[in-house]
């Protein structure tokens, strides 16, 4: 199966596991359900957003996943990056901040408030 390497799997892409912190892409609109006002460039291009959460199984970069974000919802999509930073650059992500921001959540959500 394995080519010794950890997490790898026959010389493909790396393995991530569940859990993970990532950055999903998501097509809203396909190129032929765009609508005509647009430039025609625009046009012919898929319409697409991005989503972050934790995956909820194994996957490698450009699966088609599914994470669970901080809001506790599902989305599905193709995994784009592993532990992306913010767009203004806070820096790297800190999976222990991500833990304690959802213990807090179950722990207030526990407690009634």
């Amino acid at each position: 199966m394995g080519n010794g390497r950890s997490g790898l799997d026959d010389g493909r892409l790396p393995i991530h596991p569940a859990g993970s912190w990532v950055e999903i892409e998501v097509v809203i609109l396909t190129a032929a359900e765009r609508i005509d006002p647009l430039p025609s460039d625009t046009r012919q291009v898929d319409f697409v957003g991005r989503s972050r959460g934790l995956l909820t199984a194994p996957a490698r970069i450009g699966d088609h996943v599914a994470v669970r974000t901080l809001a506790d919802r599902i989305i599905e999509g193709r995994l784009r990056t592993l532990a992306p930073r913010h767009p203004v650059d806070f820096g790297e992500p800190i999976p222990e901040l991500l833990a304690v921001g959802r213990a807090a959540r179950e722990r207030l959500e526990g407690d009634g408030r």
